[in-house]
């Protein structure tokens, strides 16, 4: 069985191999199908206001001098007017959930000529190779856009072809896809959401075009498999976990992104450039071996939990006006510098020798667990 969308792009109709329509789930007002119990409801209790306005309104005329049900009406008709506001808002809302299936692919119409990829029930597996347009009751419909959480958690899923229609790639699309060995981002795409293939460690190769001029974080956390280093124009996304030493920092890079450093334990310096700007969550996470880290003061925002994991990191890193980390073998009364304006998620976390802390009147915000651990 087909699916296809009608002309607005908001229904979901399915035919049958011969094109024999079998049932309809988006409607006007004036009906309902025993497919779609909301649109009795919504028929019926609009129908129910109009029919009460119209008695009361009645009444009121053939008694104009019963000021006290005029009223009433008066009010009765701007309440009705207000439920069938409600009532239409929450139609289209509901209209809004349709989609349509297509050779085992479930796309959401993204606007009367678009379609992204959604997740299906049972999820995606084998070799999934997404087409560039679907030609559907005569019409064609491009698809330029990959959904949040599409592909996620289709530890079956091996490959994935993804046309040169589409633009963007939504979160966690490809999140713990482990079967998944290697993908090809063509260079329509612009822009790459948080965690798009956080987990996918079956990958050990990923290309990623410069037409990506918007991309999240945490986009290869945990993709240990990944042989190369990823950057793509000036952001840093991901050093291989298993480079060891120290590792300098192209002078280009003016973002790291979360998770670009995390797990790779061999790591024992690294030299930042002032051309950095951000620094984003966990993106040294577990970095064990790290002794020695310079933040320059080019650096303005560095995300929660940044150096959480790096036992052998043995002074206090202060970037600018934030806290970011603390040694965990400090022990003893701490004083945070009173310059100091933010102190980042997770940055005095597991300090079990800590006995108490002074916070400045400097300080504007305090992170997530930024005292976790310390018993």
């Amino acid at each position: 069985m087909t699916g296809c969308l009608n002309e607005e792009g908001l229904g979901y109709l399915q035919y049958l191999p011969n094109n024999t329509l079998v049932s309809l789930t988006k409607i006007d007002m004036s009906g309902a199908t025993v497919e779609d119990p909301y649109y009795f409801f919504l028929f019926f209790l609009y129908r129910a206001v109009i029919f009460r306005t119209t008695l009361i309104l009645t009444i009121c005329q053939q008694l104009g001098h019963v000021a006290e049900i005029c009223a009433w009406g008066k009010i009765m008709k701007r309440f009705s007017l207000l439920m069938t506001t409600l009532i239409l808002s929450v139609w289209f809302s509901v209209s809004a959930y349709s989609y349509m299936e297509v050779d085992g692919i479930d796309y959401f119409p993204s606007s009367t000529t678009t379609l992204m990829v959604i997740p299906i029930e049972n999820g995606y597996s084998g070799d999934v190779v997404i087409p560039n347009s679907i030609n559907c009751c005569g019409k064609e419909y491009l698809v330029t856009s990959i959904g949040e959480s599409a592909f996620e958690g289709c530890t079956g899923l091996t490959s994935v072809t993804i046309p040169s229609t589409v633009t963007s790639i939504g979160n966690s699309a490809f999140k713990g896809c482990t079967g998944l060995t290697s993908v090809t981002i063509p260079s329509s795409v612009t822009s790459i959401g948080n965690s798009a293939f956080e987990g996918c460690n079956g990958l050990t190769s990923v290309t990623i075009p410069s037409s990506v001029t918007s991309i999240g974080e945490n986009v290869l956390f945990d993709c240990n498999g990944i042989e190369d280093m990823v950057t793509v124009n000036d952001v840093f996304l991901y050093l291989p976990k298993t480079y060891s030493g120290h590792y300098t920092i192209p002078e280009n890079i003016t973002r790291i992104i979360g998770g670009a450093f995390a797990d790779c334990t061999g790591l024992t310096s690294v030299t930042i450039p002032s051309t950095v700007t951000s620094i984003g969550d966990y993106a040294f996470w577990d970095c064990s071996s790290l002794t020695s880290v310079t933040i320059p003061n080019s650096v303005t925002s560095i995300g929660d939990w940044a150096f959480h994991g790096c036992v052998n990191l043995n002074s206090a890193i202060i970037a600018n006006d934030m806290l970011v980390y603390m040694p965990r073998t400090y022990s003893g009364n701490y004083s945070i510098p009173g310059n100091i304006t933010r102190i980042i998620g997770g940055a005095l976390a597991d300090c079990t020798g800590l006995t108490s802390v002074t916070i400045p009147n400097s300080v504007k915000s305090i992170g997530g667990y930024a005292f976790n651990g310390c018993i």
